[in-house]
């Protein structure tokens, strides 16, 4: 385990949220750069109400990041086969132009 993953379970661990939102940034923000995973992958085959919450969370965090000075760049990732619409279901180029809208 990655010394960030270990600092990111403490602050969860620490945290007194009961809010699922709340923990998982305090989660996330343990992780200090990387935001979210593969979004666009998470929009075309999960729930809306899923990918809105993931949506939320990585961006709350990155204002928390960015409110305590980060110098850090910040970051997500995406799925070049969903990008591209060769997941089972897409049919032809999606690209990721809703995936740089959704990213504050």
């Amino acid at each position: 385990m990655t010394l960030a993953a270990l600092l990111a379970l403490a602050t969860l661990a620490c945290s007194t949220s009961t809010d699922p939102a709340s923990a998982t940034r305090s989660y996330r923000m343990g992780f200090s750069h990387f935001l979210a995973m593969e979004t666009n992958l998470v929009r075309a085959v999960a729930p809306a109400a899923l990918y809105a919450n993931l949506r939320a969370i990585a961006n709350g965090a990155a204002s928390a990041l960015e409110s305590r000075g980060t110098t850090t760049k910040l970051f997500a990732s995406v799925q070049v086969e969903a990008a591209w619409g060769k997941m089972p279901g897409m049919s032809g180029y999606v690209g990721l132009a809703q995936d740089r809208a959704d990213a504050r």
